[in-house]
């Protein structure tokens, strides 16, 4: 495991190299696919820079954040995916580089499937995760405050809670996950464990986006796993967890656990997650004594066509609502923090001119939350913080 990151890329260009290079392999044993999404945005209020960490701009428009991928089906069996960010200039940020292989398959349709997958790939937390760089199936354009969106890092707060995840939130390691149709073949049961690089940092979990690492700072290894049941096409509920040290001693530990619950009435869509992390901390002010805190955070999010108000509109098989809620806390004052709690309401309309292109405009009111009086900084940064609102695009395409 401790020289996956090096080789990960270089594993996925192997298998380019022999399947493009061998002759014996035709052209249609090979499929290729694909997309790439970009944001713009515009603040309309708000621009307090006493508490944003970053200058938040009017608008801007994110060419430095620019998602190309690539799928590769090289057989039945094995297939790849490279995924990328062009972040700043010719920095290019690796998302996702991995194979994988089925080992097992049985029934027509595949009524019990497993796998192993091996590189840097989408860590199986949440449902979000899931589906957090992917154009297709993420609705909404803005990420719950519990997931740090590498696009919105200028709205960093000084003295604001930290986010839990880094989205999205890929790592170098190996994955063995499955899935088995039950009842009839009318429910399905998904599993998955790994093991991963894990985070690295001395005071929190620091997440790193540009560049995004390859391999930890310590040889402690995270193992996580998530489970999930879906009762027909009705709800699906899953449960997640994943623990590893994360200091250079590995001495302190992260638990991040959580479960996400799915219901489907047609094509309306309810979701609803939550997440927590119990972490360790050393008190420098009191005698280097290790303590904990914990991070929390939990979202819902609403999604319906427009064609369920106006069925006998064709256009209206072209538009989507979509509405989330998130919150976000932590629960000390770790490192004299000004605010204990934040809040986001967002609502967007999406339009699909063809299954393959999707454009998505969104309001978000950005709202901060209680005020921790024994901090430092509330004088500094005053207690008249105004909320932030901003509009935000995204243009995505699938090929």
């Amino acid at each position: 495991m401790k020289y996956i990151g090096s080789i990960s890329l270089r594993l996925c260009a192997a298998v380019l190299f022999l399947v493009l290079g061998n002759s014996t392999l035709q052209a249609a044993d090979v499929a290729l696919g694909g997309g790439m999404d970009t944001n713009f945005y515009s603040s309309i209020s708000g621009n307090n820079y006493k508490i944003w960490k970053h200058r938040i701009h009017g608008s801007d428009y994110n060419t430095q954040h620019i998602h190309p991928k690539i799928m590769i089906e090289i057989s039945d069996k094995l297939s790849a995916e490279i995924y990328t960010c062009l972040s700043h200039g010719p920095t290019i940020s690796l998302i996702t580089s991995y194979i994988d292989y089925e080992l097992y398959s049985s029934g027509d349709f595949g009524t019990t499937n497993y796998n192993v997958k091996l590189g840097r790939f989408d860590v199986p937390f949440g449902y979000f995760n899931s589906i957090a760089i992917n154009t297709v199936d993420q609705k909404s354009v803005s990420r719950p405050l519990m997931w740090v969106d590498h696009e919105q890092e200028d709205m960093e707060l000084h003295g604001g809670p930290k986010p839990i995840f880094m989205s999205a939130w890929s790592d170098v390691g190996a994955q063995f996950y499955g899935n088995k149709w039950v009842r009839g073949e009318n429910d399905q049961l998904w599993f998955g464990i790994y093991v991963i690089n894990g985070m690295s940092g001395t005071s929190d979990i620091k997440w790193k986006s540009v560049p995004r690492p390859i391999s930890d700072n310590n040889g402690n290894k995270s193992i996580g796993g998530k489970v999930a049941y879906s009762f027909g096409d009705l709800f699906t509920a899953g449960a997640s967890y994943v623990s590893g040290k994360y200091d250079d001693d590995e001495e302190l530990n992260y638990a991040m656990y959580g479960g996400d619950f799915h219901l489907a009435l047609g094509k309306t869509n309810l979701r609803f997650e939550y997440a927590t992390n119990p972490l360790d901390w050393i008190n420098k002010n009191n005698s280097g004594k290790t303590e904990e805190y914990t991070k929390t955070g939990w979202y819902v999010q609403y999604d319906a066509p427009f064609e369920q108000v106006f069925k006998e509109s064709e256009l209206a098989k072209k538009f989507e609502f979509v509405t989330m809620f998130s919150y976000l806390e932590h629960d000390q004052d770790k490192g004299n923090h000004t605010f204990m709690d934040m809040s986001r309401f967002s609502i967007g309309i999406n339009y699909s001119p063809i299954p393959s292109l999707k454009f998505r405009s969104e309001y978000q009111l950005t709202m901060l939350g209680d005020y921790n009086d024994t901090a430092s900084n509330v004088t500094e940064y005053g207690k008249e913080i105004d909320n932030l609102s901003r509009l935000q695009m995204n243009v995505g395409l699938a090929f």
